[in-house]
């Protein structure tokens, strides 16, 4: 009786504790992303463009994409290229695409991308906006 008593008296214990990480959200993208690869679908060769244009194209295979909770900032060795704000909301109804993310820089630039989640490790962002860029990257 005594082993039953102590059996319910864990059940009980066990049953009433909440899981509050399970209810925490954050972002999918939460983290530091490094570029893996690039690829470019129409390069600008005209060097005359705007400096969001040019942070863009800075960015190369050591370049890291950093996501807080609603933050994120691009950075290439210690030099910020990009930061400011950034939203996204989930794609139900197609099979390739998760996301849609739009980074909002200091600079009242924006840039949208599309997002193929291919694990907690490996995403894919196709930039929807020019200049057309596909950047891989890894955890």
């Amino acid at each position: 009786m005594k082993k039953l008593m102590i059996f319910f008296m864990l059940a009980t214990t066990m049953i009433s504790c909440s899981d509050d990480d399970q209810q925490n959200t954050t972002t999918p993208f939460k983290g530091t992303w490094i570029v893996e690869n690039i690829l470019y679908a129409d390069e600008d060769k005209d060097q005359s463009v705007s400096t969001m244009m040019k942070s863009i194209n800075d960015i190369t295979f050591s370049s890291e994409f950093i996501f807080s909770n609603d933050e994120y900032m691009i950075s290439n060795n210690d030099e910020v290229l990009s930061k400011g704000t950034f939203s996204y909301e989930s794609i139900n109804d197609n099979e390739l695409l998760d996301y849609y993310l739009t980074l909002y820089d200091n600079n009242n630039f924006e840039k949208s991308f599309s997002v193929q989640y291919k694990s907690n490790t490996s995403i894919v962002l196709f930039s929807t906006s020019e200049p057309s860029v596909i950047y891989e990257l890894k955890r």
